[in-house]
């Protein structure tokens, strides 16, 4: 079976629009590993923060491989404040019960005059 002209023009083009999604996605980079040594730095200085003594802390390289293992190290985001995170009291965010009770007794008014409009334009049968 032979395509028309429109149809074989339609299948290239949907074989380049495949071709550029998966392009992307097969040419990205493995993520990087992360360093054990860099974790084991961070372990270290946060023990060192609170004066712990160097006999009680736990092995740095063991915990910084430990640590190391969950991925790439990234940086905590600012605490907010209490005032940023506090929501105002919801106010309304739509109609009114009065607004949407008048709407549709407006939306039943005007289906009943269509209905009245619809039965004067149809064709009556006369029995007799």
């Amino acid at each position: 079976m032979r395509l028309s002209r429109p149809s074989r023009i339609l299948r290239a083009a949907g074989l380049v629009v495949v071709v550029a999604l998966i392009a992307p996605a097969l040419t990205a980079a493995a993520p990087a590993r992360p360093d054990p040594a860099a974790a084991a730095r961070a372990v270290g200085r946060y023990y060192a923060s609170f004066g712990a003594d160097p006999d009680t802390r736990p092995d740095a390289r063991a915990v910084g491989r430990y640590y190391a293992s969950f991925g790439a190290e990234q940086p905590l985001p600012p605490p907010r404040s209490v005032a940023a995170v506090a929501r105002p009291l919801p106010g309304p965010d739509g109609p009114s019960w009065a607004a949407a009770l008048a709407a549709g007794a407006l939306a039943a008014l005007a289906t009943a005059g269509l209905g009245v409009i619809a039965g004067r334009h149809s064709t009556r049968v006369r029995h007799g």
